[in-house]
């Protein structure tokens, strides 16, 4: 939008700061997709005045200079758009492609635990820890005083093949992040 607004003017590049200004409060008045209300109103509150706002169709930084020291007439004539209430959709000739992508992933250790597939799960987390010890990724130590270990988690995936089947089992041992 600033690239815009400032190849069609003939201002020094040491304008670019106000041209950003300026779009973003352009931006900031304009009506949002997903509410009513614009973003200047959600802020403030109360809703943006458009007295500064001009088209000025010579924007040379004489003519700044000039009209700076101009009073301003606003412009009475005020469009207001209107957005389309229309919800897209994908073709219907796609709906095939989304039928198979449902997200079959086990969420927790419990899960794994109860799944059909118990002895698989198992084997590929003593497999990942036996993996981890052999690659010395960690030693158990005792935390220091007053600190508190993280937390840790499995995350599982089963790795489909081209017909949909499952071909491996995959499960990763990772970190909570929070202490």
């Amino acid at each position: 939008m600033v690239r815009s607004m400032m190849s069609f003017t003939e201002l020094p590049l040491s304008f670019w700061g106000y041209a950003l200004e300026m779009a973003a409060k352009l931006l900031n008045m304009a009506p949002s997709k997903t509410m009513d209300k614009t973003l200047y109103k959600l802020w403030h509150g109360k809703s943006a005045s458009y007295k500064d706002l001009r088209e000025s169709s010579e924007a040379t930084p004489e003519a700044v200079v000039a009209s700076s020291s101009m009073s301003v007439v606003p412009n009475e004539n005020i469009l207001i758009l209107r957005r389309s209430s229309r919800v897209s959709r994908s073709p219907e000739k796609y709906d095939f492609l989304v039928t198979g992508q449902l997200d079959n992933d086990l969420k927790t250790y419990e899960e794994a635990m109860s799944d059909i597939v118990l002895g698989k799960w198992l084997q590929v987390m003593r497999s990942k820890m036996d993996s981890m010890s052999s690659n010395k990724v960690w030693t158990l130590v005792d935390p220091p005083k007053g600190f508190k270990p993280n937390g840790c988690k499995w995350v599982y995936k089963r790795k489909l093949g081209a017909h949909g089947e499952v071909n491996t089992f995959k499960a990763r041992l990772v970190v909570k992040g929070y202490t």
